[in-house]
């Protein structure tokens, strides 16, 4: 088994803790989701976590993900980082750990920091009037995006979370790789 680990320099007091998730994924936090990935929300040292495993890969995308092209959740972290970057709300990625077993993935792991925002999804389930401020904000949030060159290629109100607050509603991307 090789373990290629991407972790940022802020988090490095994690790694030990990353580099066990293979083992230890299955037994930790609350999970969130657990479908065609598996979400969880974990808390580590005082600080709430997000660990995402991509535990679908098929067959083809093993060596795909191993030889031609980043893992998803390489570029969730690579993403996450480019979000940041132009102003983008994002969690905070920590860390990437792909996991290689006779040269091909089996496992992929993303970290980031936890968000604790609703998805702009329950906003639906009030009366337009309720929530006209909130969608015209969030009509010119992906403006912006579009005007940044940003284009996320799963856009969708489960994957955008927001917050009002004091300046206004910040929205906040997740699901980025």
């Amino acid at each position: 088994m090789k373990a290629q680990l991407t972790l940022h320099p802020d988090y490095g007091f994690l790694e030990k803790w990353i580099k066990s998730l293979p083992q230890t994924y299955n037994t930790q936090g609350h999970v969130i989701i657990d479908g065609r990935n598996r979400v969880s929300d974990v808390e580590v040292d005082g600080r709430r976590y997000v660990i995402k495993y991509f535990n679908r890969i098929t067959v083809f995308n093993r060596y795909i993900y191993r030889f031609l092209r980043a893992s998803k959740g390489q570029r969730a972290y690579d993403n996450a980082l480019v979000l940041l970057s132009n102003g983008i709300s994002t969690p905070f990625p920590v860390a990437n750990l792909d996991v290689y077993e006779h040269g091909k993935l089996t496992h992929n792991f993303f970290v980031s920091r936890h968000v604790d925002y609703p998805s702009a999804y329950d906003l639906m389930s009030r009366p337009f009037q309720e929530i006209e401020t909130e969608l015209k904000a969030l009509a010119a949030f992906l403006y912006r995006l579009h005007r940044l060159g940003i284009f996320h290629a799963d856009l969708n109100l489960t994957n955008v979370m927001y917050c009002n607050t004091a300046q206004g509603i910040e929205f906040c991307l997740i699901d980025n790789n």
